[in-house]
């Protein structure tokens, strides 16, 4: 096993309650799109909202490796390159499209009792995998509406999340390791080979709501035990989706 793949004390310890969760009512869930870097992905986050519109039908939630004194900095950094709405993730968490949800210095998403809501990080380790952490939450609440894009970084934190993404039909995606002004992240994302798609950052906000757009055409069935099967062959048909898109030039 790869390190990219080996599964990190931390991410196993915020993750018991996500492992084996199915999201149900899938077809009414807003797609999200969790964004997460550390060093270098400001400046990709400003250039990815700068390029996204307003009325996307997404939502967007942001986790970044920043100092806890920092807790204010990336929400008004984003605010100003975009007209949607920024805020700090509340305590309970319900997406609403077009708006962009920042997580807190400290702090990590988990999905309890069918909620998403805020940790507190475990005291004592060094390291957090608090992107592998979101991707495997958003994986667990929103399953083929999910995508994951692994931005700028110095470290693996990503590569288990999005390999979660993948599994449950979600979409996944890296910055391009040219591009980033750290590449550690997103190359270690893309050596899983689990990665659907390798872009510069500008490119991305077109790519995804391509992607989103068609998803929407795949009409999925109501989740009861009869259409497990056409449930099944749907959720595949939208994962295909990615797999189908040219590759970039």
């Amino acid at each position: 096993m790869t390190s990219a793949l080996r599964p990190d004390g931390g991410e196993q310890e915020l993750s018991d309650q996500i492992e084996d969760i199915v999201p149900s009512h899938g077809c009414r869930k807003v797609p999200v799109v969790g964004l997460g870097g550390s060093a270098g992905s400001i400046e990709a986050l400003q250039q990815f909202f700068g390029a996204m519109p307003l009325q996307s039908g997404l939502a967007f939630v942001v986790m970044v490796h920043l100092p806890a004194d920092h807790d204010l900095l990336l929400t008004e950094v984003i605010h100003r390159r975009t007209r949607m709405k920024v805020v700090e993730v509340p305590q309970t968490l319900v997406l609403d499209a077009n708006t962009v949800y920042v997580i807190p210095p400290g702090k990590v998403l988990q999905l309890q009792d069918g909620e998403l809501c805020l940790a507190d990080l475990p005291e004592g380790r060094a390291r957090h995998p608090m992107v592998d952490v979101l991707f495997r939450t958003l994986a667990a609440s929103h399953g083929v509406h999910a995508a994951a894009v692994v931005l700028s970084g110095l470290d693996g934190d990503g590569a288990i999340g999005i390999r979660r993404i993948k599994e449950r039909g979600g979409l996944t995606v890296a910055q391009d390791p040219e591009q980033a002004a750290h590449g550690s992240m997103p190359r270690r994302a893309i050596d899983t080979g689990m990665v659907d798609w390798v872009l510069p950052v500008q490119d991305m906000p077109a790519r995804l709501l391509a992607y989103f757009r068609r998803e929407n055409a795949v009409a999925l069935p109501p989740e009861d035990g009869s259409a497990e099967a056409a449930r099944r062959e749907d959720a595949q048909s939208i994962s295909d989706l990615a797999n189908h898109e040219p590759e970039p030039h």
